[in-house]
């Protein structure tokens, strides 16, 4: 049996995550009262999330990073995305385990016929050689990733029809 089943909590706590690091969409801020031993009843900006039912106490640091990724006011905040993570901090002279928010990773649209994420990564000068060329022939995103598509997704095969200046466009 763990302390969060015998003692359980309305808001996230690090130990809730573990080590998963969940994209979560903000449904609301409110502020609530919570009361702590040391400091008595404070009001405190409270984020739930779609889906989840602890809320999440937003601390000064967590606010800063947010308002960095959606802007400083927290009506702004609906609907967005955040990235939930533990990290150890130091906080009153102990090293403990906190939630922290960081921005989702961004992805590349899906493109039927490219190829995407690790794929790409060991072609990444060849990646970069075709995009250069494509952009100084003056070919729009657009006809870049139909050449792509028509060479079935090969930057290579792309890079030799545009070196051999074979542009069907």
């Amino acid at each position: 049996m763990k302390s969060s089943d015998v003692y359980p909590s309305k808001y996230l706590k690090a130990e809730d995550l573990g080590d998963d690091e969940p994209t979560v969409t903000i449904e609301r801020v409110e502020m609530e009262e919570l009361e702590s031993k040391d400091r008595g009843k404070q009001t405190k900006p409270v984020a739930y999330f779609k889906g989840i039912e602890k809320g999440l106490v937003i601390n000064k640091t967590n606010w800063a990073l947010i308002a960095r990724q959606h802007g400083d006011e927290s009506d702004d905040w609906i609907g967005k995305q955040i990235v939930l993570f533990v990290m150890d901090v130091e906080a009153f002279g102990e090293i403990v385990s906190a939630i922290r928010v960081k921005t989702p990773k961004k992805t590349a649209p899906i493109v039927p016929g490219v190829k995407r994420g690790s794929e790409l990564e060991a072609n990444g000068e060849r990646i970069t050689r075709y995009w250069m060329m494509a952009k100084q022939l003056g070919l729009t995103k657009k006809q870049g990733f139909e050449l792509l598509q028509k060479n079935n997704g090969e930057f290579e095969t792309a890079l030799r029809e545009l070196e051999g200046g074979e542009i069907p466009f």
